[in-house]
């Protein structure tokens, strides 16, 4: 058998997505975590006004606790997502190379995540979302050029 070079524009861009994507959720869930000073008080009336309205499913539980819980789900999420990418990019790259479906995939989740943090008007997540986004493109096109194996036909 032949060793044939690994494709390393395409791990190594979907690497750095993925550590865009946990870069994002850990941003995100330090953000939601930690102790923030509020700017003004309209803030603080919504948290209070979310803090006040129980929640019908919950046992003693309210808006704003349920508003906190799925905040920092997606945060774990995101670093999920980011960390099981990363780990296919450097572990079974030759798993990139074969299945278009989980490239596409990346691209889509990326190019959504960043769709929604445009339309909610957050920064910081815009960067990182943005690049995460470009790196799996950049991951789909690379595949496109030469593909990925580590090993050829006998010969």
């Amino acid at each position: 058998m032949t060793e044939q070079p690994v494709n390393r524009v395409l791990s190594r861009a979907t690497a750095v997505g993925a550590w865009f994507v946990i870069l994002t959720g850990a941003g995100h869930l330090l953000g939601s975590i930690l102790p923030i000073e509020l700017a003004d008080g309209g803030e603080a009336a919504v948290q209070e006004a979310m803090r006040s309205t129980p929640m019908a499913l919950g046992l003693d539980s309210n808006f704003k606790l349920l508003f906190d819980a799925m905040s920092q789900l997606m945060s774990v999420m995101f670093i999920a997502f980011g960390v099981i990418t990363l780990a296919v990019a450097r572990n079974a790259p030759e798993l990139l190379a074969k299945s278009a479906a989980l490239r596409w995939f990346n691209v889509a989740v990326g190019l959504t995540s960043l769709a929604m943090v445009v339309y909610a008007r957050l920064l910081p997540p815009m960067i990182t979302m943005s690049i995460a986004a470009a790196a799996f493109a950049v991951a789909c096109w690379s595949s496109r050029k030469r593909p990925l194996t580590r090993t050829g036909s006998p010969t």
